[in-house]
């Protein structure tokens, strides 16, 4: 059975998703970077080739919102998408865990 997708959002809309810093000090972040690359077929395996579609990231209390425009995500096909981080920490470099995110088309059309 595949993995349940924990983020879904439809074509045309805002798409945000927060970033929270548990196991770290914040403040020895520097710089954080988020962008997503669609699935390949669908499958839960990332389409490398795939040009990365970058997200804007605003600090919050507790981490990170990273976020993609509507009018950026009216663009996008419908299908599975995989999202990271790459955070600069301390003069090196983590990356978050994958986030897995599902476009839909609406109902409305939007």
């Amino acid at each position: 059975m595949a993995a349940p997708v924990p983020y879904e959002f439809q074509r045309g809309e805002t798409i945000s998703v927060v970033l929270d810093c548990a196991e770290a000090d914040r403040s020895l972040v520097t710089a954080v970077t988020a962008a997503m690359k669609p699935s390949l077929v669908d499958r839960f395996a990332i389409n490398q080739a795939a040009a990365a579609i970058p997200f804007t990231v605003a600090t919050t209390a507790t981490g990170w919102l990273v976020t993609l425009s509507a009018t950026a995500s009216a663009a996008l096909a419908k299908g599975l998408y995989f999202l990271d981080a790459y955070l600069t920490v301390a003069g090196g470099v983590e990356i978050s865990p994958v986030a897995r995110i599902k476009i839909q088309d609406s109902v409305t059309g939007g």
